[in-house]
């Protein structure tokens, strides 16, 4: 029953889909013939499509859509059915179905489909009306291209005073804005929570460290859902925790531990290109995570413990989480605060004859990021 359904509403869309192509026209044949009927312009096979049936457009003299009349017209050797909207040094033809036709002073033609990619269209008429500098500023600030805009914008062309291209303050923003968004180098400050038990206890105490990092934000080609992106970082660490007298256990753990990180990571940005701008990450990597104190180990027939100094260096893989925001400054640049956590992991420090040297660690940093 349920697939009876899915493939009914499927065949529903479609053939709505479908029908949304088609609209009422008359067509004026060069015979003297008309026809009435639901008409699909298809340009690419050069044909008007009926639900039945279709007519090459050379045996079409023109067609008529509620009150306009899309003529026959040859421009640069290109045949079109035209209406139309706007002349003078620059020309704006209707060709029907949310196409048209813009043809520029030095003759260049370019189709607009109001459909299609909007910065896409932005940049057709950007280049194609270049010799207008405010009309390109006036375009960029278009959310959405309609007929009205494009009759506007060819407007104020043709009532331009032309000169030679110079770049707007606001292309010259938006320049700087994408330059900014392909690669962003920074610099940071942290401060580290450090959740630390050993293997001898199970309650945690924590280890305050200071972290200083710097890296790379890239991104890629790719958008999601508009203004929302993914972004990749590589990002260099160096944490130095403060010697601490572990007292969550009977042993002597008088220890610091600094940390150097190599972590890879992605961002997921939530309204990209706004003036504050939250997002989640992950990232992972490596740790060298250099031990240094004073500890005493339990050994078997020794009523006590003697004193160890204790210097060791381990390598460990390590992944975590992170949630922040970024903010836009009045200097174009960026600053961010971000909550970084990573999960417990069990690292042995140093083997021991009797019993070995166990760290479970987990923490929390808070970054500040400056980005240039």
């Amino acid at each position: 029953m349920i697939k009876r359904y899915i493939v009914i509403f499927v065949l529903f869309i479609s053939m709505t889909t479908v029908a949304q192509r088609y609209t009422s026209a008359t067509l004026f044949q060069k015979d003297g013939t008309t026809v009435t009927n639901r008409v699909f312009v298809n340009y690419d096979k050069e044909i008007f499509e009926f639900k039945k049936g279709s007519l090459r457009f050379d045996q079409v003299e023109k067609f008529q859509i509620k009150d306009r009349v899309y003529e026959r017209m040859s421009l640069n050797q290109q045949g079109f059915f035209a209406h139309e909207l706007q002349s003078g040094n620059a020309s704006l033809f209707d060709l029907s179905g949310n196409r048209y036709l813009v043809r520029s002073k030095r003759g260049v033609l370019k189709i607009i489909e109001l459909e299609k990619d909007h910065s896409k269209n932005i940049g057709v008429l950007s280049l194609l009306l270049s010799n207008c500098n405010e009309l390109r500023d006036y375009l960029w600030q278009l959310e959405e291209i309609k007929e009205e805009n494009l009759i506007a914008a060819v407007e104020q062309y043709n009532s331009c005073n032309y000169e030679n291209f110079i770049a707007t303050p606001g292309e010259i923003k938006r320049i700087k804005a994408n330059k900014s968004e392909d690669l962003s180098v920074y610099l940071g400050l942290g401060y580290g929570f450090n959740a630390i038990r050993f293997d001898d206890d199970d309650e945690s105490e924590n280890m305050p460290s200071v972290q200083f990092q710097a890296g790379i934000l890239g991104f890629p080609n790719t958008s999601i859902d508009g203004n929302n992106k993914l972004a990749i970082s590589l990002e260099l660490v160096a944490s130095f925790g403060s010697k601490t007298d572990f007292q969550n256990t009977f042993l002597k753990r008088d220890i610091k531990i600094n940390s150097f990180r190599i972590l890879a990571g992605t961002d997921y940005y939530i309204l990209r290109n706004k003036k504050v701008n939250p997002f989640i990450g992950i990232n992972g990597g490596l740790a060298i995570d250099t031990y240094k104190g004073i500890i005493t180990r339990a050994i078997l027939d020794e009523p006590v413990a003697p004193l160890e100094d204790l210097k060791e260096t381990r390598v460990n893989a390590i992944y975590g989480f992170k949630v922040g925001t970024t903010f836009a400054l009045p200097s174009e640049n960026e600053l961010s605060f971000s909550i970084n956590y990573f999960p417990e992991r069990e690292k042995v420090v140093q083997e021991g004859l009797n019993r070995d040297l166990s760290v479970f660690n987990s923490f929390i940093t808070l970054n500040v990021n400056y980005f240039f």
